[in-house]
């Protein structure tokens, strides 16, 4: 389990720096982007930490996710935000596709 967690790490790195590049943001959403990621990445990671059931835990991800979407829609273009939405499906199927592979 701590090999996939860092494996995830480090694919979750090399994601976001490749979201930057695709999304071509300018130096004015640079530091917001960064920001809004990293508060919403620290939100998720201290939901899976958490106790809590696996249902409460699936509505919370998805409260987490959609604030997360919300202000990057505010922050990006309308071309910029159709990117990003295609770099978060193609994330999400490499997570699921990491996550079967190691079960």
């Amino acid at each position: 389990m701590a090999k996939l967690r860092k494996k995830k790490k480090k694919m979750d790195s090399i994601r976001a720096k490749l979201t930057k590049e695709e999304l071509d943001l300018i130096d004015s959403q640079k530091l917001a982007f960064t920001e809004i990621t990293v508060k919403f990445a620290l939100q998720m990671s201290t939901l899976r930490k958490s106790d809590q059931r696996r249902l409460v835990k699936v509505k919370e991800f998805t409260s987490i996710i959609d604030s997360k979407n919300k202000e990057m829609k505010n922050l990006l273009s309308n071309e910029q935000y159709k990117v990003y939405e295609i770099r978060q499906s193609k994330t999400q199927r490499e997570r699921l596709k990491m996550v079967m592979e190691n079960n």
